[in-house]
């Protein structure tokens, strides 16, 4: 499986999981393996299976809704690479994004910051899974386009 680039990633592939998790109990429920409990609130097996059902196909939406925006930022990573303007950019940190964890790996994250048009930027990179080459005060290559939006194609390279 392809290595995550956001957060927004890891958000997605949660939400799914739990989603069909919900939904399967939803349908377990209006079959009556999976019965409401003593002391629930809602004592009808259908209403259970409605609930669960609901709720899950609504975080499978929401996982679908995760998906398209990062697509979207995964087609400007693209676009800005290869028709944004080339500048020099300076590492401000580089971070473990420590509460963020998959398949037993941590991933980095580098803060930049770099002039355009005269303005000062700070952004910070997609999620970076090996540990960069790179130190703060390091130049790295940082691709613009003109709304601002920036990314770096290699988070190991200094410049």
């Amino acid at each position: 499986m392809k290595k995550l680039n956001y957060t927004e990633d890891l958000l997605r592939v949660i939400f799914f999981w739990i989603g069909i998790f919900f939904f399967v109990s939803g349908v377990l429920s209006f079959l009556g393996i999976l019965k409401p409990a003593v002391n629930s609130g809602i004592q009808n097996p259908d209403m259970l299976g409605t609930v669960f059902s609901i709720t899950g196909v609504l975080m499978c939406i929401i996982s679908a809704a995760l998906g398209i925006y990062t697509a979207k930022l995964d087609k400007l990573h693209l676009q800005l690479i290869e028709n944004g303007t080339k500048v020099k950019g300076l590492v401000e940190k580089i971070y473990l994004q420590k509460y963020t964890r998959y398949r037993r790996q941590i991933p980095y994250r580098i803060l930049y910051s770099f002039t355009y048009h005269d303005k000062v930027y700070y952004h910070r990179s997609r999620l970076v899974w090996e540990k960069p080459n790179l130190k703060k005060g390091d130049l790295i290559t940082v691709y613009v386009n003109n709304l601002g939006k920036s990314t770096v194609y290699n988070c190991n390279e200094a410049v």
